[in-house]
């Protein structure tokens, strides 16, 4: 298959990217201009994911300790 991200038995839920066998971390959409998305098969991706969930998070809780 020559793009596997397009196939939609690798997607759970129909949001999530979940393929094993793609080696690639981040994937285009299936509608490439949409962006991209990760492989949630592949243990890197929530390394990905992680700082883009905490950062934001101690942002908003630095400023909301010391903002005041």
């Amino acid at each position: 298959m020559q793009f596997p991200e397009r196939d939609p038995k690798f997607y759970k839920w129909n949001m999530f990217y979940y393929n094993p066998f793609d080696n690639r971390i981040i994937v285009p959409k299936p509608n490439p201009n949409l962006g991209i998305t990760l492989n949630f098969a592949k243990p890197k991706a929530y390394l990905i994911l992680l700082p883009m969930i905490l950062l934001p998070a101690a942002l908003i809780t630095i400023i909301n300790v010391f903002g005041k």
